[in-house]
């Protein structure tokens, strides 16, 4: 019993500081909760612009997405970027936006995957500056590295290489076609657009059935494009970004028949 009451008297004697000690813990649990709810907050009510290299659908070309990737509109964007980059992209990095709403995106054309890669560095620093609508500052460097895209865009395989694998499956599937059409069962093959790869003097056109057309200065014109530079391929398409003009995989592979 004594033994009791002499505990009792030490916890009673040191109450008060086991109470600084609780108060004390339950403060900082209580700051550090406030501070992530704030982190959270902010998360929740800020915009955050990226800048993402990859390519264009369908296309060795590679593009330049920007994009709000935040829950909420940013103000005012700016870019820098070192003049000798500038030529790199079809995109005006002197013009602000000044409205960029949540999940907003803009795509521009950027150069082929090997003219980047000749380049004499691996990335292109692009710095990206912004505001909030409480008029937050943020600012962001971005890196764009087109090393990761290595082995997976079509220019790298040989277009020798990939007109005869493709002419090989056009054959097969004629074959297919021959063989049950008296059933009634074939498949249309309709003629498609698989790449196009710039060289000096003309563009190569590759086609879904192995052909390889040739479009010189003079088809350029002929079929009211403007320059190579601005020729890409888009969702099977070939597009001019200058003059607006599309021409179907079927158009262009009879334009290249004449």
């Amino acid at each position: 019993m004594d033994y009791i009451i002499e505990k009792l008297d030490l916890l009673n004697k040191y109450s008060s500081l086991i109470l600084v000690i609780a108060t004390a813990i339950y403060v900082y649990f209580t700051v550090r909760l406030a501070k992530e709810t704030r982190k959270l907050r902010e998360v929740e009510t800020h915009p955050f612009i990226s800048l993402e290299l990859g390519q264009l659908r369908g296309s060795s070309i590679l593009s330049l997405k920007i994009r709000n990737i935040g829950k909420a509109p940013a103000y005012n964007i700016t870019f820098e970027i070192e003049d000798e980059f500038k030529d790199l992209f079809r995109f005006n990095f002197k013009n602000k936006i000044n409205y960029f709403a949540p999940q907003q995106e803009i795509e521009c054309v950027a150069k082929h995957y090997n003219e980047l890669n000749e380049l004499d560095t691996s990335s292109v620093p692009i710095k990206v500056s912004y505001s909030s609508k409480d008029k937050q500052n943020f600012e962001e460097i971005f890196y764009l590295e087109w090393s990761s895209l290595d082995g997976v865009l079509l220019e790298k395989n040989p277009p020798e290489e990939i007109s005869k694998n493709l002419e090989k499956i056009y054959k097969e599937l004629e074959k297919f076609n021959r063989e049950n059409e008296k059933k009634g069962n074939f498949i249309v093959s309709r003629i498609g657009l698989i790449e196009i790869e710039q060289k000096d003097f003309y563009l190569n056109c590759i086609f879904s059935n192995g052909f390889i057309g040739k479009i010189n200065k003079d088809k350029m014109k002929s079929f009211g494009l403007s320059s190579f530079e601005n020729i890409y391929l888009y969702n099977g398409q070939l597009r001019d970004t200058e003059t607006r003009i599309i021409i179907s995989p079927e158009e262009l592979y009879n334009k290249l028949q004449w």
